[in-house]
């Protein structure tokens, strides 16, 4: 009777686990539209699914392990009643397999190093006994001698032989064991989480469909902006090319996904900040420049174990002006005016910002741990798991080649939302998740442009041809990294900006056509005491030489100090017939230069000051 009880207790209980598996579905989604923004993505996923009458639970597979949970909507439509929603991780995505494979590998690679270190070591020992006992009595024969010492040769070549073909079996050895403990690394542990599902609870009175939405916010995901502007003849107008390099390492499948490219970034912080006090005194120098200022940055980004992470993006900081590295974890990167901080970020990695004082600028990340905390949808009022600060870990990216776009422009509808602009591809397009950039052509614009030179000579020591384009604030263009082809041929990279550039002017780069000196004239500068005060003056020539054998218009710009008190007094003696920005300090000079023609421009003030203060004049 006993045995009876028993046997029925474990049928009930395998009854009622079989009805948990089935209440317990996995549904699978497609993902449907993508928003990137420049710093992440907002993933819309859709499915439509049978719903038995009844309590149950679905789990929506397939989610990216980088997903914010906050950020987690779920909208349905149907007769029934949502209890409940939560975000959990997918364990059943690991791939335990391939990880055992990777392991033995790895295990039967060490045995072989052993196995060729005992080798090595036994060797060593033969060459050592052989050294002590190759030796002859004093009685020996001359033969005897001769034939002890050709042994002696022979066998030492042997050995020595054997020792380098030991040698370049363990190098191969380690380089195949460093292999496979990176690949061990990349199937599971720290360095790859599994994929998350989202597990949604209801209640149906009857059986029916249903139809379920999904929209996510997912690091690891972005696009940058880029140009490609082409100048011909000065008459001509000035071609701009707009793409977008858009990556995403989420993990997901995002195949034919109705694509939006957003200038927003969700991440930036939101919070209006506050002026500080800006305080001028006594004992602060003149602005110093350097004359060969860093505008080109190229490095290499690595871990803590010295090992390339390709695929992390490079962005100069407080712009979106940025790049990502290739497969070999190195980047290069156009720097704006004035900027000279760059942020590295990989995902599962801490982001890290650098002030850049050279043109080589190596970077080394550290890992993010994962560190498990509670956070709460607020649709719902559940509670879901997340990792605090996103801490979850991507397989490494491969940057092995860019996919470019088709050639012709792809159909796109520009619209203005409230906090950026929105680029709507009208096509579908995939995204696959292996660490490829893939290029998509935005449009394509011919604008007039009045071509002209303009020189800093305090700067810098040459002139930059630019192009006035009145159009170029109309189309809204985000900052970003631009080449440019003069007649056909490459010349550089800049950046474009309508936002930041004054009047719609384009830098095309140096002209050494155009030579410009700036020399303090010794024989006007004088120093002297009045009273109570002293006295400075300063005096500059520029010369400016046209080269080319066609007319050049030249704009130079220079400056006199401006004053920030009363008892300090500028006085300008000669701008030369420039213009004078009593605001800035800035003089202008517009020059028309015949070819050959030369012209000097002389620049010179007087500064009175307290003798007693401490005034540092240029």
């Amino acid at each position: 009777m006993k045995h009876i009880v028993r046997m029925t207790a474990v049928v009930a209980a395998m009854f009622c686990f079989s009805l948990t598996l089935s209440a317990q579905q996995r549904v699978e989604s497609n993902v449907e539209k993508v928003t990137l923004f420049l710093d992440g993505a907002q993933v819309v996923r859709t499915t439509t699914y049978n719903i038995a009458a009844g309590e149950q639970t679905l789990r929506f597979v397939g989610i990216s392990p980088s997903i914010d949970a906050t950020s987690l909507r779920v909208e349905a439509k149907g007769n029934y009643t949502i209890l409940g929603v939560e975000c959990l991780d997918d364990t059943s995505s690991i791939n335990n397999s391939e990880r055992t494979v990777i392991e033995q590998r790895l295990t039967k690679a060490q045995e072989r190093l052993e196995r060729v270190m005992s080798e090595a070591e036994v060797l060593r020992a033969e060459a050592e006994i052989l050294a002590k006992n190759c030796t002859v009595g004093q009685n020996a024969t001359l033969v005897q001698v001769r034939d002890l010492t050709a042994f002696y040769a022979q066998r030492l070549a042997e050995i020595k032989n054997k020792q380098i073909e030991c040698n370049k079996r363990t190098s191969e050895i380690q380089a195949e064991i460093s292999t496979l403990r990176s690949e061990l690394a990349m199937s599971g542990g720290r360095q790859k989480s599994p994929m998350k599902c989202v597990e949604l609870k209801l209640e149906a009175a009857n059986a029916g469909r249903g139809e379920f939405t999904l929209s996510y916010f997912v690091e690891g995901a972005g696009w940058f902006p880029f140009y490609e502007i082409r100048a011909s003849k000065h008459d001509a107008p000035i071609a701009i090319v707009q793409r977008a390099r858009v990556f995403q390492n989420s993990r997901e499948e995002w195949n034919d996904v109705n694509l939006t490219l957003s200038s927003s970034r969700p991440t930036e912080g939101n919070v209006v900040p506050q002026l500080r006090p800006y305080r001028l005194d006594y004992g602060v120098a003149a602005p110093r420049y350097d004359n060969r200022p860093i505008t080109n940055i190229s490095g290499y980004v690595y871990d803590s174990e010295h090992k390339a992470l390709a695929g992390a993006t490079i962005v100069v900081t407080g712009t979106t002006i940025g790049t990502a590295t290739d497969h070999n974890g190195h980047y290069s990167l156009t720097l704006p005016d004035g900027k000279r901080e760059i942020t590295a970020s990989y995902l599962g990695y801490c982001d890290r910002t650098i002030h850049v004082n050279s043109a080589n600028q190596n970077i080394m990340l550290r890992q993010e741990y994962a560190e498990m905390d509670n956070a709460v949808v607020t649709a719902y009022g559940t509670s879901l798991k997340r990792a605090k600060n996103n801490a979850v870990v991507a397989e490494s990216a491969c940057f092995e080649s860019e996919e470019m776009a088709d050639a012709d422009i792809v159909d796109m509808n520009i619209q203005q939302s409230l906090n950026g602009i929105e680029y709507h591809i009208e096509r579908p397009y995939t995204l696959l998740s292996d660490g490829r950039a893939v290029t998509v052509d935005i449009a394509r614009h011919e604008l007039q442009a009045r071509y002209s030179y303009v020189a800093i000579p305090r700067a810098v020591k040459e002139a930059f041809l630019q192009a006035e384009v009145e159009e170029l604030t109309k189309h809204n263009f985000i900052a970003g990294e631009a080449n440019i082809y003069i007649d056909d041929m490459f010349v550089g990279t800049t950046v474009l900006d309508s936002h930041t550039t004054e009047s719609g002017y384009l830098s095309l780069g140096r002209d050494h056509t155009i030579a410009i000196e700036r020399q303090r004239q010794s024989s006007y500068n004088e120093r002297k005491t009045l009273g109570a005060n002293r006295q400075e003056l300063v005096s500059w020539v520029i010369r400016v030489r046209n080269t080319r054998n066609e007319r050049a218009t030249v704009v130079v710009n220079d400056q006199v100090p401006v004053s920030q008190r009363s008892e300090i007094e500028v006085i300008v003696e000669s701008v030369d017939g420039g213009k004078l920005d009593s605001t800035t300090g800035v003089v202008t000079w517009e020059l028309d230069l015949a070819p050959g023609e030369t012209r000097e421009l002389v620049l010179s003030y007087k500064v009175r000051y307290p003798k007693n203060a401490n005034l540092v004049i240029e």
